[in-house]
């Protein structure tokens, strides 16, 4: 039973060791990444790919909130064009 024990004893220390050395790894592999010559070219493009989507989104957004006004617009035109035609020219011509 001993044997066991300190085979489990081990292992555990292993992973102890192991899940110590990773946040170093962890530091190191992103000093790494940072100081790579094309890393502020990476990041310029990655910023301008957001850029770009975030100003498609504000301009189906803003197409969105035009919508119901344009709706709205053409109604009004619409009955105005339909009553003119039902009323006759001479009332709306004090209007327009």
């Amino acid at each position: 039973m001993d044997i066991d024990g300190g085979v489990n004893d081990h292992k555990e220390s292993e992973n102890l060791v192991y899940s110590m050395e990773l946040p170093n790894d962890h530091v190191l592999l992103k000093e790494r990444i940072v100081s790579h010559p094309l890393y502020d070219l990476l990041v310029n493009a990655h910023l301008n790919l957001l850029k770009e989507s975030y100003c498609k989104v504000l301009d189906k957004l803003k197409e969105e909130m035009e919508k119901p006004m344009q709706e709205t617009s053409d109604f009004i035109e619409t009955m105005y064009s339909e009553l003119s035609s039902i009323v006759g020219p001479s009332s709306t011509s004090d209007h327009h």
